[in-house]
């Protein structure tokens, strides 16, 4: 469900590894998906515009494809609040430019 947002979990995980394990705290920073996420995270150096445009495609398409699939209408308007909440959130954070 997308409604449960994959970085803050991401970011999370990162911390705590950081926290109580330098090898995997490492590792999450080597991993070709979550490490340059992580990355700009920490460094505040922001994220590139073709990261922000990818990850508006996979919210929508993920949105719209599970509204199909619910059929409901109240799930209609809580789908649609959460990408507009997701999308300004996404949109506001600092862009990195390369």
């Amino acid at each position: 469900m997308p409604l449960l947002p994959t970085t803050p979990f991401m970011l999370l995980a990162a911390i705590l590894f950081s926290k109580s394990s330098q090898r995997f705290h490492k590792w999450l920073l080597k991993n070709r998906l979550f490490g340059p996420y992580i990355r700009h995270y920490e460094n505040g150096t922001g994220v590139p515009r073709s990261l922000k445009i990818r990850t508006l495609i996979f919210l929508w398409v993920g949105l719209i494809s599970s509204a199909i699939l619910l059929n409901t209408p109240w799930v209609y308007f809580l789908l649609l609040a959460v990408g507009i909440g997701v999308t300004t959130h996404i949109v506001l954070i600092k862009r990195r430019v390369i």
